[in-house]
């Protein structure tokens, strides 16, 4: 038995730091043949880094981003991922903004660059995520001697 769709396709899209490499997806997802479901999600992931080198972080860009209309992106990403395009997004934002705070950059210049709309907005969703705010985020990536090379370069 596979493991639940949404989690298996989106580890194999977008991997998180220090997570085993992903898994192959399997012959079917929701549907569509495992080699379409691929296809697409490398599309989607090149349009995502597109998006995501732009800053930006809406669903009108990375539909645009990937030659579809926002309905047809819709039905793709629920077929392959089982999410909707919003969900997709927010995941990209939140994974940017580790990133950028783990380059060393401010939470609040963290929130404007990845496209939330203010700071407690951006604290909210990332608490809800991660489980802790981006200030504890950024003290724990200091008090770690790894993360502390990866802040001074």
């Amino acid at each position: 038995m596979h493991e639940p769709l949404s989690h298996t396709t989106l580890v194999y899209a977008v991997p998180r730091h220090g997570e085993p490499q992903p898994q192959p997806l399997p012959d079917r997802i929701g549907g569509v043949s495992a080699q379409r479901a691929r296809s697409f999600l490398e599309r989607l992931g090149r349009a995502s880094d597109h998006c995501l080198a732009r800053a930006e972080y809406s669903i009108a860009h990375l539909a645009r981003a990937l030659g579809l209309s926002e309905r047809q992106l819709q039905r793709k990403l629920r077929a392959s991922l089982n999410r909707c395009p919003r969900a997709w997004l927010r995941e990209l934002q939140l994974q940017r903004a580790t990133q950028l705070l783990s380059e060393g950059h401010a939470p609040g210049d963290v929130a404007i660059h990845t496209g939330f709309s203010s700071h407690s907005h951006f604290g909210a969703r990332f608490k809800e995520r991660f489980g802790v705010t981006p200030g504890v985020y950024v003290r724990r990536q200091a008090s770690d001697p790894a993360a502390q090379r990866v802040l001074e370069l």
